[in-house]
């Protein structure tokens, strides 16, 4: 029930010209990859369009035959990388997890892999999260935050009523509360294992190995805290089986 959470919701419509999507690939993805890089590096007010095309050796004006400006090729890379990342984690997570709970450290633990093995986007996603004041873009901290929230809605308003999750909680408030465990335990991870990534992107350094135990520890513990918190059972879970967890 819960992989309904991987539906995906765009929040900007970006779309490339056709001139864009009929590049060939290797040029397409050398495009998307310097641009990528780019704003992963940067945020969005300093990345440069001409800075970016010199860097592909290409005339500034081809740009323009590809985008309608930089929010364009912004939002496509961020709803492409996106995509890509929810299509890539949903494989992590089991098909027949019982509880929310246990699907939510699935989730949490498939993401923090996925974007550990892909820094550049990692970088990226977390400069979107930091991007509240540009003129152009607008508060995109806020907007991610609110589609996050309005997916987990309707799963924990599933979760009261069956009486997994206390009655008594604004859900809508726990909705936004949910919405901000990830950012909260990626923080705490890159803090942990002492991670620069735009460092290792310059020097082109790979991260060592995912540690999948410790990870899965962090954020098992996490949890458990919220389970206190906010259901019914506190760390006794009664699944939808109806075994205990």
């Amino acid at each position: 029930m819960y992989l309904s959470l991987f539906i995906f919701y765009p929040i900007k419509y970006a779309m490339p010209y056709s001139t864009f999507i009929k590049l060939k690939l290797e040029k397409r993805q050398r495009i998307t990859d310097i641009a990528l890089r780019a704003f992963a590096l940067q945020d969005y007010e300093a990345v440069s369009i001409t800075r970016l095309m010199q860097e592909l050796a290409l005339p500034k004006g081809s740009f323009y035959q590809y985008f309608e400006d930089k929010k364009d090729l912004y939002f496509y890379l961020f709803e492409h990388f996106q995509q890509k990342k929810e299509t890539i984690t949903a494989q992590y997570v089991s098909k027949t997890t019982a509880h929310f709970f246990d699907f939510w450290e699935e989730l949490l633990v498939g993401e923090l892999q996925y974007h550990w093995e892909n820094p550049v986007e990692w970088s990226f996603w977390l400069n979107a999260h930091r991007e509240r004041n540009s003129l152009e873009i607008g508060n995109l901290q806020m907007l991610i935050l609110q589609r996050m929230a309005q997916q987990l809605l309707g799963t924990l308003r599933q979760e009261s009523k069956h009486g997994y999750i206390r009655q008594d909680l604004n859900i809508e408030l726990s909705a936004y509360f949910f919405a901000q465990t990830g950012d909260a335990i990626t923080q705490f991870i890159l803090h942990k294992y002492n991670l620069n990534l735009a460092e290792n992107i310059r020097e082109s350094k790979t991260l060592p190995a995912f540690p999948t135990i410790e990870v899965r520890i962090v954020v098992s513990q996490w949890l458990a805290m919220l389970k206190r918190s906010v259901t019914t059972q506190g760390d006794v879970l009664v699944s939808t089986t109806g075994t205990d967890h």
